[in-house]
């Protein structure tokens, strides 16, 4: 998509003038994304994601549950009723309520509470404060504590009490994980950061041995935002140290929703742009050119999942170094229940983060028709764009950008028109019939109406269908249990469940009790998981009368799901999508 222009398109578009910007940024230093229920920052509502800065308070709800990024790395998940307050991007204080957090190796969190201070650095531990008692369990790793002139170390397995007159630490046989299996409460960063690039190699005919990453020379990522349209340049260089030519095999993400734009790689001292070919043509072709001694120089860029995509690339010669771009396109919209447009670019990669030798990051902002911005990571307003830079570099976490309001009012809804143009194609390839007439394209995006947004609701009604039919083995029900124990453990008072089996139809796991909503109550939970442990698997599947007498149990005046838990495959009844959907469809 090519930089296009603002246009009206029937009533719904609307042209808007360019706005100013003010040449100051707020900095901020940590994320906050609700799980359950409704977080506080200050005395202000939090967003479903919302960006917190040093000073700021941030409080779950009685019955809630968040995620805390501190912006240099470490990650924590806040119970129901805590109030926590943020002193930067790797330090707070805990007020009150309890929390758990990780760090990776080389992140370091900082962490008061009124009766002492702890230090951690690659350890995970759970820390409660109330009563004028602070309780810390290490899961793993080892978190040092100061009280007044009194210091020592908690370790793996122990847990440590501190009171305003002493510090007592213990063995502690069991720890009751109150996370519901959220223990790691950050994203898993097993496959590293999604915006940042990773190039890994090795010598083309060595099929089997492992790929070593090249060195990142340098990052410069560049970023244009037009109004609510966003978009971003990733300009890579990579150096192979080894003493052979080796092949390489690139793999970004994109963020949800975003458009591939463009993907380059230097030949010859030029940026040479990838063409649309057919995936087996390509590849073959590709094949026939790498192998040792080869002088050849491809790239392949393929689609490997949503928003993965992977390249490989050859030659990459001894001691030299090889430049790749690419360019994506996203629509910035405010969260649900916020007011600033927010730009992400993913690169916190955690413990596989990778080490760039030169870092620069430039927003430009002076068309985003922003009244103020706000950004993390000590972002700096120079000439109109927001900077970063940095040497010797390992990205811990993303880089957020707020666009706060803006300078014109403005009323109705935006599109962007980009004029169509004809890709690259290899060559003596032939367009296809008509191409010319192609017209050009609008990106209107969906807003969805509040009551679909997915902001956080104070009470839920879950329905827990388990399938039990003669297809299911032992090992899928065990399966099925410890999904039930996840999902409940993180329901609150206000909420009812019901955990039902299904083949035929549904029926209670409870003894002598018809199916329906009740209590979430430790009690109740364990009957339930007790029962559906008993439930011998047999009978066919009728997925679409389950589903209608799943959904009969539901409240219509009350926030309701149904979760089925099984293999999806009916028997009976509705056999297919398009039967399954319509009767779906008559459900009230």
């Amino acid at each position: 998509m090519r930089a296009g222009s603002w246009v009206s398109v029937i009533s719904l578009l609307s042209l808007t003038a360019c706005g100013g910007m003010n040449e100051t940024v707020d900095n901020t230093v940590a994320t906050v994304t609700p799980v359950r229920g409704t977080v506080a920052i200050g005395d202000g509502a939090g967003a479903v994601v919302s960006r917190v800065t040093a000073g700021d308070t941030v409080g779950t709800s009685e019955r809630g549950l968040s995620r805390l990024a501190l912006d240099q790395g470490p990650q924590l998940l806040l119970d129901r009723g805590t109030e926590v307050e943020l002193i930067d991007g790797g330090s707070l204080t805990l007020t009150s309520g309890r929390i758990f957090v990780h760090a990776e190796r080389g992140e370091t969190v900082l962490l008061s509470t009124p009766e002492g201070h702890l230090r951690a650095s690659d350890a995970s531990f759970s820390v409660r404060s109330g009563d004028g008692v602070t309780t810390v369990y290490a899961v793993h790793g080892e978190v040092s504590w100061t009280q007044g002139e009194t210091r020592g170390i908690v370790g793996s397995g122990e847990q440590l009490t501190l009171s305003p007159d002493e510090a007592e630490r213990v063995a502690a046989a069991l720890w009751e994980d109150w996370t519901g299996g959220m223990a790691r409460p950050g994203p898993s960063t097993a496959s590293g950061p999604a915006g940042v690039g990773l190039l890994e190699a090795r010598v083309p005919d060595e099929v089997g041995r492992a790929r070593w990453p090249l060195v990142v020379r340098r990052l410069d990522v560049r970023v244009r935002v037009d109004r609510d349209l966003a978009i971003t340049e990733v300009d890579q260089l990579f150096f192979n140290p080894a003493s052979e030519a080796v092949e390489g095999l690139y793999r970004i993400r994109v963020p949800e929703g975003a458009v591939l734009q463009r993907f380059a790689v230097d030949r010859d001292e030029r940026l040479v742009d990838g063409y649309v070919r057919e995936k087996a043509q390509a590849r073959q072709a590709y094949e026939r050119q790498v192998y040792r001694g080869s002088t050849e120089d491809p790239a392949l860029l393929e689609w490997d999942a949503p928003g993965s995509y992977r390249a490989r690339i050859y030659p990459i010669a001894p001691g030299a170094t090889r430049r790749i771009v690419i360019r994506y396109a996203e629509w910035l919209r405010p969260p649900p229940g916020g007011t600033a447009r927010l730009y992400r670019y993913p690169m916190g990669g955690g413990a596989r983060a990778p080490h760039i030798q030169e870092f620069a990051l430039s927003v430009d902002v002076a068309e985003a028709e922003a009244a103020s911005v706000r950004a993390g990571m000590g972002a700096v307003v120079e000439f109109g764009a927001v900077r970063i830079r940095r040497s010797d570099f390992r990205p811990r976490s993303d880089f957020w950008l707020e666009l706060v309001g803006e300078a014109d009012a403005q009323t109705g809804q935006r599109a962007w028109r980009a004029p169509h143009r004809p890709p690259a194609r290899a060559p003596g390839a032939s367009p296809p019939p008509n191409e010319a007439d192609e017209r050009d394209y609008f990106y209107l995006p969906l807003v969805l109406p509040e009551s679909l947004s997915g902001a956080p609701v104070d009470s839920v009604d879950l329905v827990i269908l388990a399938d039990v039919s003669a297809a299911t083995d032992r090992s899928h029900l065990e399966l099925g249990r410890s999904v039930v124990e996840s999902l409940t453990a993180h329901l609150g008072d206000s909420d009812r469940v019901a955990v039902v089996t299904t083949d035929l139809t549904i029926r209670s796991v409870e003894d002598g009790v018809a199916p329906q909503l009740g209590e979430v109550t430790p009690a109740r939970v364990e009957r339930l998981l007790d029962g559906l442990a008993r439930v011998p698997a047999g009978g066919a599947t009728d997925l679409g009368e389950a589903i209608a007498a799943a959904a009969a149990l539901l409240d219509p005046a009350r926030h309701g799901a149904i979760i089925y838990v099984g293999d999806g495959a009916p028997t009976v009844g509705e056999l297919h999508a398009d039967g399954l959907l319509e009767r779906f469809g008559r459900l009230p």
